[in-house]
């Protein structure tokens, strides 16, 4: 009878342990992104790019991440999650000329995804700041930045002017002149943006 209690009291006790939970599956591993900017205006790939990625969904919230080109031009963004995202970079020569980063849709869906970024060549810049007839026009397009003497701050509605020595032939000879043009730097970027006659 002892014997028969013990086994009973055993028994109960097994009876009364939890159930372990299954195991949770493990997260699927996300995609690699690999990527090439170029700069069109030089002919040459942009190094130093800042890339940046955001779900499309949720940009403020949602997950995000970044990379940065190397000399070549190139840059890999590890274990991204399938889905729809916003990709765009930042460099100082888009400041340089003027221009916002583009900004293109991504899918993401595949063990690899491949993009390509780059800054447009410079009759698209051109055209961005003068208007589509600027590949007809005679004038050409002048950038540049106006910078504080005590620190690396632009300076806004600071007015600059361009002077140049300019030498023409016509039916009465050779003309000598020097033409001038003002501008006055922006309130975002201060970069001075002054067409001139060629």
């Amino acid at each position: 009878m002892l014997c028969l209690a013990v086994a009973l009291a055993a028994g109960s006790t097994l009876a009364q342990q939890p159930t372990p939970a299954p195991a949770a599956p493990a997260p699927a591993p996300g995609g690699i992104i690999v990527g090439y900017i170029f700069d069109s205006t030089v002919t040459r790939p942009l190094a130093d790019a800042n890339i940046q990625m955001a779900l499309k969904s949720d940009l403020t919230h949602g997950r995000s991440f970044a990379a940065m080109s190397d000399s070549s031009g190139f840059f890999r963004i590890p274990d991204v999650p399938a889905g729809e995202y916003l990709i765009t970079f930042f460099h100082p020569r888009l400041e340089e000329l003027g221009l916002n980063g583009p900004t293109k849709s991504l899918t993401v869906a595949g063990e690899r995804t491949d993009v390509e970024l780059g800054i447009p060549g410079t009759q698209r810049v051109i055209a961005l700041h003068c208007g589509a007839r600027a590949a007809v026009d005679s004038s050409g397009l002048l950038l540049g930045s106006v910078m504080q003497s005590d620190k690396p701050d632009p300076v806004a509605g600071a007015l600059v002017t361009a002077q140049w020595f300019e030498i023409s032939f016509s039916s009465r000879g050779m003309v000598r002149s020097t033409p001038t043009v003002r501008a006055t730097t922006d309130a975002n970027w201060a970069v001075q943006h002054v067409r001139a006659p060629r």
